[in-house]
């Protein structure tokens, strides 16, 4: 399956799974801010949205966000230097971030987002974006490029959840997270200004 059809299903995956781990090099849907949102959308530079948008199905438009999904999102650390003339958008999406990370429980809660770093190559930074989900009670690893792909129970998804987990265990705290966004904004604004 190809095209606008397998998108919508990608993004029906993502909106009801019930526990989400995704490592991201691009902020992703759920957390942008509308800004930030057109800059990923756009044709130009988006291949497969991960967002409803228009000639989708008509049906994706009304999926729902699952009630208190887990989700737990590690952004690739290049995402606090790259703006280049978009320095401005994606300050405020920076910004936005970190009020999300600011907020967050930390007993625990619903969200969670980290910064995965450079400092040292982890597996996940091999493979790009992918996540793995939880959905009716099963676990399958999912990815999204040309083409959405979805594996459950082989020994791909075994190293790429395990892959998961070591980036989760690698990432930024909460605090350097938090700290991380706001030097990375103030950053931005300043080149914005420029």
């Amino acid at each position: 399956m190809a095209d606008d059809e397998a998108a919508a299903r990608y993004i029906a995956v993502m909106r009801q799974a019930s526990k989400v781990v995704q490592f991201c090099e691009v902020v992703p849907a759920g957390l942008r801010t509308p800004a930030y949102q057109n800059l990923m959308l756009n044709p130009d530079v988006c291949v497969v949205p991960d967002e409803p948008v228009l000639g989708m199905p008509s049906w994706v438009h009304q999926v729902p966000w699952a009630a208190k999904q887990q989700r737990t999102v590690l952004l690739d650390e290049r995402l606090l230097t790259n703006g280049g003339s978009q320095a401005a958008a994606v300050a405020a999406q920076l910004r936005h971030l970190a009020s999300l990370v600011s907020a967050e429980d930390p007993r625990g809660g619903d969200l969670v987002v980290r910064i995965l770093p450079l400092s040292r190559l982890l597996f996940v930074h091999t493979v790009g974006s992918v996540t793995e989900v939880s959905l009716h009670g099963h676990r399958m690893v999912v990815s999204i490029g040309l083409f959405p792909t979805y594996e459950t129970g082989s020994r791909v998804a075994q190293v790429v959840s395990a892959g998961l987990r070591e980036a989760v265990e690698a990432a930024w705290s909460r605090e350097e997270t938090y700290e991380g966004l706001v030097r990375a904004a103030e950053a931005m604004e300043r080149r914005a200004a420029s």
